[in-house]
């Protein structure tokens, strides 16, 4: 693994989701944060608080990390839901049970269908949102 400095953008919603991105540069990243700012301006999209700062990801030799969170993220950021964003990170600390239960019971999901969900989205995101 080889790591790659980019320039990350974290982001609260008044609704608590969490919205991310990487950025080869930091005007790249500040279009993006404005674009998606004035969009929601006055919704529960709306940012109470955002941090734009260089950062590390680790990548393979030879991938490009812009191009893929491009081709999974087309708007440039990603938006998780607070319960998302909770169970990726329990799964990261903890085990995949402690993270579906988690969802489970806060979005009343069938087990499967959580654990699937829970899963994938750990499995796309972690490197962009996890540092």
């Amino acid at each position: 693994m080889f790591l790659k400095e980019v320039i990350r953008f974290e982001g609260i919603t008044y609704a608590g989701d969490r919205v991310f991105g990487i950025y080869p540069n930091r005007e790249t990243a500040n279009q993006v944060v404005q674009s998606y700012m004035s969009r929601n301006k006055n919704s529960k999209y709306e940012l109470t608080y955002k941090s734009i700062h260089p950062s590390f990801i680790e990548t393979a030799k030879g991938e490009d990390v812009f191009a893929r969170f491009t081709q999974i993220c087309p708007k440039g950021y990603k938006l998780l839901t607070k319960e998302e964003y909770n169970a990726i990170t329990i799964m990261a600390k903890d085990k995949t049970d402690a993270a579906v239960w988690y969802y489970m019971k806060t979005k009343k999901e069938k087990e499967e269908n959580a654990r699937n969900h829970v899963k994938s989205l750990f499995a796309t995101y972690k490197k962009y949102v996890m540092q």
